[in-house]
């Protein structure tokens, strides 16, 4: 996730440089569990990414892949595998994996020749948009929300 000036104005907040990858501020996306009562922690699945946290709390636990049948429709699960095998056991001897950029003049970041777009950052009435992304737990958007609805906002559901 990443802000860039127009955001940070739109939103009201200064995010400082981050001269290193361990400057970049960081956040964990909750997973959902019943509360010690068994109660829903409505405070968690109160927007669109819940419905992604439920998708993954709701696999279970992690299966055993040797007794898996995969079938023709699997061929991309197959494929990503025994890359990822194949790739283990090239780092196993010491060298690079696939997309290792050693040269900071060849470690450049990409454009993609489409934007995607996302939901927008700000609802109408102004307020940081909580509900569309996981994007809710950031840090500067929960600084954004706290400085345009108060702090003690960050405690109600988010509709």
């Amino acid at each position: 996730m990443f802000y860039t000036p127009e955001d940070e104005a739109l939103l009201g907040v200064e995010i400082p440089p981050q001269p290193t990858p361990f400057d970049i501020p960081v956040f964990e996306v909750p997973v959902p569990a019943l509360n010690p009562d068994g109660s829903i922690p409505w405070e968690i699945m109160d927007g669109n990414s819940s419905q992604d946290l439920v998708m993954w709390y709701g696999q279970g636990e992690i299966m055993d892949r040797s007794q898996e049948h995969l079938g023709q429709g699997d061929t991309h699960i197959i494929q990503l595998r025994k890359l990822l095998d194949e790739q283990i056991k090239v780092v196993a001897k010491g060298s690079d994996p696939l997309n290792t950029f050693r040269d900071p003049a060849a470690n450049v970041c990409l454009e993609p020749p489409v934007k995607v777009r996302m939901p927008p950052k700000v609802a109408s009435d102004g307020r940081p948009d909580l509900t569309n992304a996981a994007r809710k737990y950031s840090p500067a958007y929960r600084a954004a929300y706290a400085n345009r609805c108060g702090p003690e906002a960050l405690t109600e559901p988010v509709h």
